[in-house]
C-alpha cells in the first residue's frame, strides 16, 4: 500500500511531469517491487517461532498455526500441537497455553490462570464487582463467571486481537464472550482506572513477563498506589508475577512497592515458576472460605485441576507477609517505580541471563522454615491423594504424598506396598523397619541413621502431627529403642519437635545436637542449624540465632547462601531491629 501510495504521488508529481523519464523509471522500479514482494511466500511457523527467546526459529512442521493477525499493538497468533493443546501468543511469544480435551492432563498455565480466579473469591466470597487486568486466553474471567454471586467483570485488554484469538479455546472459555455478567474493555489498565469511580472487591492483574516492553509500569508504587484508590476497603488485589527469566532482586523491587501500599499480603507458589500474590489494604487478610466450591461452574474448573476442597486450594500457598517480607526488603534492589523504572531497565538483561527466583527454594527445603516461623504444621493428607495423580499438584502436596506413603509402608510393611514405584525409599524403609527388631542391624549404625535421617525430615516436614505420631511410637517402643545411638535419639526428638512445629521443644532437642554440630555431615549440621535458628527467632533468642547464624557463614565460605537461611538472617535483622531487642 505505501509503495502504490509513492507511485501515484510520483505520477501525478507537477515538479516530475517535466521529466517524465524520472517518473517512467521511479513508477517502473515500484512495479518491479511490487511484483518480487508478491512473489515471496512467508513461512507462518517461522513468524510465530519467537526466535529471539530461545534461538530457534522452527517450530514443529506438525504444528498449525490457527490464527496469525496483526492487532494495534503486537502481532497475535494462535496454534495448535500435536498433544491436544492450543497456545495464544505475542510477537511469538506465548502468553497462555490450554489442553483443549477434557480427558488429557491440564497444562501448568491452566493451573495459574485457574487459581488467578479461584484464589481471591476464597478470600472474598462475597464479591460482586471484578476487574481482570489481561484478557489472554479468557480462561480465569471465565471461571469467576463460574461464581453465581459476581455480579460484574470487567476484563481489560489493550490489543482487540488477543480477544479475538481467545475465541479459539471455544467451550474453554465460553462464559467469557457469552455470560452477560462479563464485559471487555479494549483500553490500557491505568487508563481505564483513571476514568472509574466504582470500587472493586477484587482486581487481578495478570499482565505477560515484566520484560516485555511496557508491562514494568503494572508492577510498579505508582500502579499499586492508583489500583488502590479503586479497591473496596476490604477487597483484595491478585498479582501473577513470573519467577523465570528474573531475579529475586527485581522480585523485591516489586514486592517492595507492594509492601508500601497494602497492609497484608500472602503468595501462592505455582509450581516453583510463578508465584500468585493476594493483597488487601487491611492490616489482616482474611479466614479463607470453602463457599466457592458449592457453585457447579468454579468446582467443575477446579476438579480438572484435582482441586475438590479448601485445603488442596490453600496447598499452593507459601507464606505471609509477617514471614516473607523481610526476605524481600533486606535485598538492596530500590523499590519499582514509574520514576525509577528499576524493572523495566533490568528485566530484558534477567531475561537474557537466563536468571530465576528460586522462591520455591523455601517449599523444597529440609527444613520447613516457613511453617516454622508461622507456627503451622502439616496437615492430614487424604487416603485417595497418596497415590501419584495425572494432575499436577503444588509443591507441598507432592510432598506430602511422599511423606504419608512412607508413613504407610513403615507401619503396615508389605501388605502395604505404597512406595512400590519410590525404589529409594523402599530400600530406606526396608533399612530402618530392619533396624527397629534386629538389634545387630544397628552395629553398622552410619545404614540405619541415614535411613532413620531421611525418614525423620520428610515426616516432620509433611505429615501431619496426629499421623506422625504412630511412626515415632514405632520407634520409641521398638525392641532396639534402647541401643540406639545418643545421636540417632536426639534427632527422633528433634523431628518430633519440628513436626509439632513447637518452638520451645526444638530449642530443646537441638541443644546436644549443636553441641556436638561440628563432627556432623553438612546437611544435618544444615538442618539442626536452620531449624534451631528460626525456633530462636520465634522465641525472640537474639543470641542463639545469632550464634547459628555465624556458625552458618563459617562453614558456607564462598558459597552461595541458601534461600533458607536468606529468609532466616532477614527475618533475624527484623529481631534485632525490634525495640529492646
Amino acid at each position: 500500500v505505501d509503495i502504490g501510495i509513492a507511485i501515484a504521488l510520483i505520477a501525478t508529481s507537477k515538479h516530475l511531469r517535466a521529466r517524465p523519464t524520472v517518473a517512467i523509471a521511479a513508477s517502473a522500479s515500484g512495479v518491479v517491487l511490487l511484483l518480487t514482494v508478491s512473489g515471496v511466500t512467508f513461512d507462518p511457523l517461522k513468524l510465530v517461532s519467537g526466535i529471539y527467546r530461545d534461538g530457534s526459529v522452527y517450530l514443529a512442521s506438525s504444528t498449525r498455526v490457527l490464527s496469525d493477525r496483526d492487532g494495534k499493538t503486537a502481532r497475535i497468533s494462535v496454534l495448535e500441537h500435536t498433544n491436544g493443546t492450543r497456545s495464544i501468543g505475542t510477537n511469538g511469544k506465548t502468553d497462555a497455553s490450554m489442553q483443549m480435551s477434557d480427558t488429557a492432563a491440564p497444562e501448568a498455565d491452566e493451573y495459574t490462570m485457574t487459581l488467578l480466579a479461584a484464589v481471591p473469591l476464597a478470600y472474598k466470597p462475597d464479591a460482586k464487582r471484578v476487574a481482570n487486568i489481561g484478557f489472554g486466553s479468557g480462561l480465569t474471567t471465565h471461571v469467576l463467571l463460574g461464581r453465581s454471586t459476581i455480579e460484574s467483570v470487567d476484563s481489560i485488554e489493550i490489543e482487540p486481537m488477543m480477544v479475538e484469538g481467545a475465541k479459539l479455546f471455544g467451550e474453554r472459555v465460553k462464559r467469557a464472550y457469552e455470560d452477560p455478567r462479563g464485559r471487555i474493555h479494549i483500553d490500557d489498565a491505568k487508563s481505564f482506572f483513571a476514568k472509574q469511580s466504582l470500587g472493586y472487591d477484587i482486581i487481578i492483574s495478570e499482565p505477560s513477563n515484566p520484560w516485555v516492553s511496557g508491562v514494568a509500569t503494572l508492577f510498579s508504587d505508582e500502579f499499586y498506589r492508583r489500583i488502590r484508590t479503586h479497591l473496596n476497603d476490604d477487597g483484595v488485589l491478585v498479582q501473577w508475577i513470573q519467577l523465570y527469566e528474573i531475579d529475586i532482586d527485581l522480585v523485591a523491587s516489586i514486592m517492595k512497592a507492594v509492601d508500601r501500599n497494602f497492609g497484608d499480603y500472602v503468595i501462592y507458589d505455582l509450581q516453583g515458576a510463578e508465584m500468585l500474590l493476594v493483597a488487601t489494604k487491611s492490616r489482616t487478610l482474611p479466614v479463607l472460605s470453602a463457599d466457592l466450591f458449592k457453585d457447579a461452574g468454579i468446582s467443575k474448573d477446579l476438579a480438572r485441576l484435582g482441586i475438590s476442597d479448601l485445603s488442596q486450594l490453600d496447598s499452593w500457598r507459601l507464606g505471609n507477609r509477617a514471614t516473607l517480607a523481610p526476605l524481600f526488603l533486606a535485598q538492596a534492589t530500590p523499590m519499582n517505580s514509574d520514576y525509577f523504572p528499576i524493572v523495566d531497565q533490568n528485566a530484558a538483561r534477567a531475561r537474557f541471563l537466563q536468571r530465576k527466583t528460586m522462591l520455591a527454594d523455601l517449599a523444597r527445603s529440609p527444613v520447613p522454615a516457613v511453617q516454622l516461623l508461622e507456627q503451622r504444621p502439616a496437615g492430614a493428607f487424604p487416603t485417595e491423594l497418596r497415590q501419584p495423580r495425572e494432575v499436577a499438584d503444588s509443591l507441598p502436596q507432592r510432598e506430602q504424598r511422599v511423606a504419608y506413603r512412607v508413613r504407610d509402608y513403615i507401619l503396615n510393611g508389605t501388605q502395604q506396598p505404597s512406595v512400590a514405584n519410590l525404589p529409594n525409599w523402599q530400600l530406606k524403609v526396608a533399612y530402618f523397619n530392619r533396624g527397629l527388631t534386629d538389634c545387630k542391624w544397628l552395629t553398622n549404625d552410619s545404614i540405619w541413621s541415614d535411613a532413620l535421617y531421611e525418614i525423620g525430615v520428610q515426616i516432620a516436614k509433611g505429615v501431619a502431627p496426629a499421623d506422625a505420631e504412630e511412626v515415632w511410637r514405632k520407634i520409641d517402643g521398638s525392641p532396639c529403642a534402647a541401643q540406639m545411638s545418643a545421636q540417632s535419639r536426639d534427632f527422633v526428638s528433634l523431628f518430633k519437635a519440628v513436626n509439632r512445629r513447637a518452638p520451645n521443644e526444638v530449642l530443646a532437642a537441638s541443644e546436644p545436637l549443636w553441641a556436638k554440630q561440628s563432627a556432623l555431615p553438612s546437611d544435618r549440621r544444615n538442618y539442626v542449624l536452620e531449624t534451631r535458628m528460626a525456633a530462636a527467632i520465634i522465641e525472640k533468642r537474639t543470641d542463639v540465632a545469632i550464634d547459628a547464624w555465624n556458625v552458618a557463614r563459617a562453614s558456607a565460605g564462598s558459597q552461595e547462601v541458601p534461600m533458607t537461611q536468606q529468609l532466616l538472617f532477614a527475618q533475624l535483622a527484623v529481631l534485632g531491629r525490634r525495640p529492646g531487642k
